[in-house]
């Protein structure tokens, strides 16, 4: 699982989770992420819509909306799964967690 630091914003990557996929893998891979419920100035997760927005090793550029939200404790829990535009191209992957309050007044990103 992929651990989101909410002071420093940063993923913390265990190896197995390094690897997201091979060139042309279809949906065949999914990241689970858990981050603090509440982040920032007290904003609570939940109720935002999060987006994983990315850049695949061709520079293409694209986000996965989350589907599901799980709370754990005092802890959110979401997945990503890895369409074909993720791993397209043999290469690094670089991904930023975005979520947007349900007015879209509040943001915060990773």
């Amino acid at each position: 699982m992929i651990v989101i630091n909410p002071s420093t914003r940063q993923f913390n990557i265990p190896g197995a989770d390094m690897v997201f996929g091979v060139t042309a893998d279809a949906n065949s891979e999914i990241k689970e992420f858990q981050c603090p419920r509440y982040v920032g100035n007290n904003l609570d997760l939940t109720g935002c819509f999060i987006r994983m927005n990315y850049r695949n090793a061709n520079g293409e550029i694209d986000s996965y909306l989350v589907k599901n939200i799980d709370v754990d404790g005092d802890n959110i829990v979401f997945c990503w799964e890895m369409s074909p535009k993720v791993t397209m191209y043999k290469g690094n992957v670089s991904f930023v967690m975005c979520a947007v309050g349900p007015d879209t007044k509040v943001a915060w990103h990773t």
